[in-house]
């Protein structure tokens, strides 16, 4: 049946030839007698055809591109099949994927060119759906650490979740390169190759086919696949992936005026789809169902219909350029027959590629002015101070990408995009920023799980709350609430003083903890304490890496002993401290650095400390009134090669020749802190930490991937925690941990001295 099929449609192309030949010669004649112009055929749809055509009268071929993901790739080996085969792309359509890599050929690009952009992309960058940590403001890399989650719900006019997993920032920087050369277009057929692609607005539930606008619009518009690309939002319309109900657009092409088309579909069989057995089998099925009617359909429409096989490759599958291109070569070959006869010769497929190349543009462009659309008030000030380097001298596109992304990594706007504008016959840039959809405020959700061997399963959950913008420009309004074994309400807001990086932070907080108090390895009690306090800093922000702050804090503190000798004290009274803290992230991660530093340091004036109240034993040593305490904390992590990555840490703290208060201890134990002791097990006045070890990832970091990144890991520790210096306690941890869209996840176990250990996990924030 797929063969009789093929043979009808090529006799369908055939008798187009026959048509199309016959109707010039009757008509020449009467036309030429009459002193008129001869009419060509598709004048009037696919008059863009014109300027690339050959001398000699010949059909004009269109190549329709259908959606796949990366399975799109295999388009790159259709073309460059045809290119050696000199056989002419007058047109081109497409939808997803094929949209792009049509767009991409349409500029002017040859399969060579093709090939080496898909592979200069960084993938794992572009489909990430977020800004980079590094690249994010200082206090957005707060957030990310307290609450490493990928969940971020808006508070705009109710509640709302973003519009999708990716908004869309990175590719449309991609995108904003491949289109910037042809801003300004009066119609997609003044490119090298007339282009068209097909979208859906959402609003209305129509088909929207793609021939003139923004050029970067529409590939931005036709890729975005609903879930994971957030929509575009042009005018009133809200546009996805054109695949939802157009995926292989023979139809615009017979609109183009094509008289041949060559379709690649690369749609899934019927072997790969979900089974229909839950209720994401059922979705899944339905869509496939949905878009294989249309596809069968405008298959139909095709002289000659590809089919490469690309069964077993994921809509992610990136990495596999050069198996899907080849795969796209061969499928095309098989066709070799059919397609050869309209192989141009070495002379007119030298004209044809001139005529392309005389059609093309370069940006190369030395911006004079910015046209800012979008940025709030308070904001395009910074705007135009973020990127005024850029003008006057020749633009550097990478350069602009990352001061682009550093303006998403402020919080306020998902997507930051650029084009070309003139005003006065001066070249400039027009840059377009779009506000998050459903914030601010935001509300992150914060999750901190932790259970070991010794019955411990510590829970905390809440949220962070955050208002822009409520006490004057890039103000910030701090609100977090947690419940569990860290019960508290604090609030922080966040006042810039000036232009410069200097800030106010007046704060205050109420809370309940649970404290556990260690003796020889054994839990011997456990205290509830209640903490109300204030305080407040000055500081400054040094960019998006490093902060300065100084200030006080005073709060009323409050035991309860709940399990233990009720010989034990309680504490109550006043406990006030004079801090000065600095703080440098230069990591890749909140949670998992692969690459970067991070360090913290800290001192403070203990000036005041609660009383003890009740009898007193040896197991609570007395506490000075006024002391002094620093501490500090590094961590680094860098490649090894491979999937292989070093990692380590050292932190300590002193409280000098004092007896800390008991809150103001230092302790460590418990899941990645020696894991093989019970959490804070150690409890001093002085204590110190190391870490080394090796993290191996399960895939390449380059790989996109919904489920995260993860790693197996093994490290060394060693350490203590104690008020007179004893020999330290060393463990070997190891097991999965992982970065996930609900945030670090950690299951593994520890084997330390004296047979102590045993297996743990962890959920939330890990080392």
């Amino acid at each position: 049946m797929k063969q009789q099929t093929r043979i009808a449609c090529r006799t369908l192309g055939a008798r187009r030839l026959v048509v199309w030949g016959v109707t010039a010669a009757l008509l020449m004649g009467p036309l030429v007698a009459l002193g008129a112009e001869p009419t060509e055929p598709h004048k009037e749809e696919a008059a863009g055809a014109k300027g690339i055509e050959s001398a000699q009268p010949r059909p004009v071929i269109g190549l329709v591109l259908s959606g796949g993901g990366a399975r799109g790739l295999a388009h790159v080996g259709v073309i460059r099949w045809l290119e050696e085969h000199r056989i002419p792309i007058d047109l081109v359509a497409g939808t997803s994927m094929g949209g792009l890599v049509g767009g991409i050929y349409a500029t002017g690009a040859n399969s060579e060119e093709m090939d080496a952009l898909v592979r200069s992309i960084d993938w794992q960058l572009v489909l990430s759906g977020d800004t980079p940590y590094a690249q994010k403001a200082f206090r957005r890399k707060e957030d990310a650490r307290d609450a490493p989650n990928a969940i971020e719900i808006g508070l705009r006019g109710g509640i709302k979740l973003p519009l999708g997993l990716d908004a869309g920032h990175q590719v449309g920087l991609v995108l904003n390169r491949i289109a910037c050369p042809y801003s300004g277009l009066d119609s997609f057929d003044q490119l090298p190759t007339p282009f068209a692609c097909v979208a859906v607005d959402l609003e209305s539930g129509d088909e929207v086919v793609f021939r003139d606008g923004r050029f970067a619009v529409a590939l931005r518009s036709t890729m975005s696949f609903p879930g994971w690309f957030a929509p575009v939002r042009e005018g009133e319309r809200v546009m996805v992936d054109g695949g939802v109900l157009n995926n292989l657009p023979t139809d615009v092409m017979v609109k183009m005026g094509a008289d041949i088309i060559i379709a690649v579909d690369l749609g899934m069989r019927a072997s790969e789809e979900e089974p229909i057995d839950n209720v994401l089998g059922v979705l899944n099925r339905t869509l496939s169902v949905m878009m294989r009617h249309n596809t069968n359909r405008n298959a139909e429409i095709a002289d000659m219909l590809i089919t490469p096989d690309v069964s077993g490759y994921g809509f992610t599958s990136f990495d596999d350029v050069d198996v899907l291109g080849r795969i796209g070569y061969e499928a095309t070959a098989e066709f070799a027959e059919e397609i050869d006869q309209y192989a141009l010769d070495e002379s007119a497929w030298a004209a044809y590629l001139k005529a392309r190349a005389d059609r093309r543009r370069v940006f190369e462009s030395t911006p004079e002015f910015l046209e800012v659309t979008g940025a709030t008030e308070v904001d395009e000030p910074e705007v135009e101070a973020t990127l005024e380097d850029h003008l006057g001298v020749p633009l550097d596109v990478d350069s602009l990408d990352f001061d682009l992304t550093n303006i998403t990594g402020w919080g306020r706007y998902s997507v930051v995009g650029y084009e070309g504008e003139e005003r006065d016959n001066a070249e400039g840039l027009g840059l377009g920023l779009h506000e998050e959809t459903h914030g601010p405020p935001f509300l992150r959700p914060i999750l901190d799980l932790r259970g070991s061997k010794f019955g411990e399963v510590l829970l905390t959950f809440g949220a962070r709350l955050t208002f822009f913008d409520v006490a004057g420009s890039n103000s910030e309004w701090r609100i977090d609430a947690t419940y569990g074994q860290s019960t508290q309400a604090s609030t922080e807001l966040f006042v810039r003083l000036g232009n410069q990086g200097f800030f106010a932070a007046p704060r205050g907080h109420v809370g309940q903890e649970d404290l556990f108090v260690y003796d020889s390895g054994e839990a011997v009690a456990e205290y509830e304490v209640d903490r109300v306090g204030a305080g407040g800093d000055l500081g400054y922000l040094f960019g998006p890496r490093s902060q300065l702050r100084f200030g006080v804090d005073v709060e009323h503190q409050r035991t309860k002993l709940k399990v233990g000798d009720p010989r034990l004290p309680n504490l109550e009274g006043i406990s006030g401290a004079v801090a000065a803290q600095w703080t440098f992230d230069g990591a890749n991660s909140p949670i998992i650095v692969t690459r970067g530093v991070r360090v913290n340091v800290a001192a403070r004036w203990v000036f005041a400390t609660p009383d003890l109240v009740g009898e007193q034993i040896q197991l609570l040593p007395l506490t000075e009134d006024d002391y002094y305490q620093a501490w500090l904390g590094l961590s680094a992590a860098r490649p090894l090669g491979g999937r292989f990555y070093l990692t380590g840490g050292v932190s300590g703290g002193t409280s000098f020749n004092a007896t800390a208060a008991l809150l103001q201890r230092f302790q460590i134990g418990g899941p990645l802190r020696l894991g093989a002791l019970g959490v804070g097990e150690r409890r001093g006045s002085h204590f110190y930490l190391g870490r080394a070890g090796v993290l191996w990832a399960l895939a390449d970091e380059s790989e996109p991937s919904m489920l995260g990144k993860f790693y197996l890991t093994a490290f060394y520790e060693i350490g203590d925690a104690f008020e007179q210096k004893s020999d330290p306690f060393q463990d070997v941890t190891f097991g999965l941990a992982g970065e996930t869209i609900l945030g670090g996840v950690f299951v593994g176990g520890a084997v330390g001295e004296d047979g102590r250990g045993g297996f743990f996990f962890a959920i939330g924030r890990l080392f």
